[in-house]
This record gives structure tokens, sequence and C-alpha cells, in this order.
């Protein structure tokens, strides 16, 4: 949906196929990536904070 209107409609193999509309593109560009040992990071920097206090 794009100003409560739909864009694309069908099944999710055709609706993410290119070429995309430049909306679908932005959409699809705004996903966070899953980035692995991410939350083993984000415990150490908080223990690191905590440890400066």
């Amino acid at each position: 949906m794009y100003q409560g209107r739909i864009v694309r409609y069908g099944p999710k193999s055709e609706v993410l196929a290119l070429p995309y509309d430049d909306y679908t593109d932005l959409l699809l560009a705004s996903v966070p990536e899953m980035e692995l040992g991410w939350l083993e990071k984000a415990i150490a920097r908080k223990r690191m904070q905590g440890a400066d206090n």
C-alpha cells in the first residue's frame, strides 16, 4: 500500500519479483539485515557501559 492505495497485489513470488516499482524498492531497502552475533555484541556493549559507572 502507498498512501492508502494498493500498489501491487498477488502472490509473494510475483509481488517481490523484478522489476520493482520505486515504492516497493524503497520498502525492501528499509528492512534491516540480521547480523549474526548481534545479540552477543549488544550484551557485550551493555556490560562495557555498566563497567564504566
